[in-house]
């Protein structure tokens, strides 16, 4: 192959790339934090402004979602835990599922989980992982506090913005 051809060949695949980073920041709702797109093993990765994602509606995010599958395979997704945000009763805060796909408890089977209830974590803390097209996604919260309930079982399927924990942060 010669040089120039592989060039070629590089520059088309960022142009694709960017085209669907376009649209697919044209297609979510709300107002996106940050867009990143690699070539070198294709990386993807979306930020949304916090406001915007307890707003989000996970049916608006189904023709995002289309997009990115198409972009097969498209790396590492931010998975930092999509849009803390109060729970019903005012004094908890909850982990969302930032993706589709499996949550696992532990880093692999038979190792200590991530979290229990009742343990206390600092906020950045890694409470589980999500294995979505082969990748494992680390979740953490955003908030400090005790771990107050599990909500999904270890190796369940989850859904985009499902709740995953519920923390009682320390005032």
């Amino acid at each position: 192959m010669r040089q120039g051809s592989g060039t070629d060949q590089r520059q088309h695949v960022l142009g694709c790339l960017h085209e669907h980073a376009r649209r697919l920041a044209d297609e979510l709702p709300g107002r996106l934090g940050r867009i990143r797109v690699c070539s070198g093993d294709v990386i993807i990765e979306v930020e949304w402004a916090p406001i915007a994602l307890a707003a989000a509606v996970p049916a608006q995010l189904e023709p995002a979602a289309a997009l990115v599958s198409a972009l097969e395979p498209a790396g590492a997704i931010d998975s930092r835990a999509i849009g803390s945000q109060d729970a019903d009763s005012g004094n908890t805060v909850v982990v969302s599922a930032p993706l589709v796909g499996t949550f696992y408890h532990a880093p692999e089977p038979g190792a200590e989980p991530y979290v229990a209830v009742g343990k206390v974590i600092e906020a950045g803390a890694t409470i589980g992982i999500i294995e979505a097209m082969k990748l494992l996604n680390p979740v953490t919260a955003d908030t400090g506090g005790t771990v107050a309930r599990i909500c999904v079982e270890n190796g369940e399927a989850v859904e985009f913005s499902q709740v995953l924990v519920e923390i009682t942060p320390h005032h």
